[in-house]
Parts: C-alpha cells; structure tokens; sequence
C-alpha cells in the first residue's frame, strides 16, 4: 500500500477541498490542493525506537491553491494540523510518525486565463511507513 491514499484522504478532510496527486486538474476551481512525492528512501537496519527493519520515509510536496492568502493561510494550517504529528494505523500501512518539514508563501500564479491571481501556500512533509 501507499501512503498517497491516507495523504489525500487527509488532506481533503482537512482542507474540505479537492486533494490532486503531482498536478491539478484544468478547469477545476479553486481551492484545491496538489501533493507530490519529491523522494523515498528505505531503511533496512533494525531501528532501536521502532524495532523493526524495512521502514520507509519519503518527502511530499503539498502545494495550496486558493482565491485569497488568507484562505490559503486557512487551508494550510488545517493540513498541517491534520497531518503533522500523526501516527497509526490508515490506508493499508502503519504510518510511524509525519513531521512537518516546511511552510512558505508561494508565488500567486495566474490559472486557466483567470486575471486574478491564484495564492499558493507550499508544505513539505515526512512520512515513515511500514506496510501492514
């Protein structure tokens, strides 16, 4: 199983808006959320604080979409708080800790020939796994 399920799952329970693996979808209005995997890696040692071998951690990308900062201020704190610190298990795979890694302002951008500028907010969290 793959942690992307429990990611967009939570995100969008969270945010109460679309959640898009690696892009989002033309047309589709704003807010939405785009989340990407950015890296794994596997740890095949035995780790003293979780006792078991074959852990894997991968970084994603959560990028906010929204019509105004605070909206997308809003959006963010909501995944964070949703995502940040969680452990157990969800989606097939026992997640052993999420941390939140990052938070800024990103560029408004201009979508779909909108001439109001789009807000964006870009995360970036760890998730260590262990398939169930």
């Amino acid at each position: 199983m793959h942690p992307e399920a429990w990611l967009s799952t939570t995100i969008e329970a969270a945010a109460g808006c679309n959640a898009y693996p690696v892009m989002g979808r033309e047309g589709v209005p704003v807010p939405y959320v785009v989340f990407m995997r950015e890296g794994t890696t596997d740890d095949l040692t035995l780790d003293q604080a979780y006792g078991d071998v074959g852990v894997t951690t991968a970084t994603f990308s959560v990028d906010i979409y929204a019509d105004s900062y605070l909206q997308a201020k809003d959006l963010a704190a909501a995944v964070r708080a949703a995502i940040r610190n969680f452990s157990g298990s969800a989606s097939g795979i026992t997640i052993i800790r999420a941390t939140a890694e990052d938070d800024r302002d990103g560029s408004p951008v201009l979508l779909d020939g909108r001439d109001i500028p789009t807000y964006t907010i870009e995360q970036s969290y760890q998730i260590s796994w262990r398939d169930t």
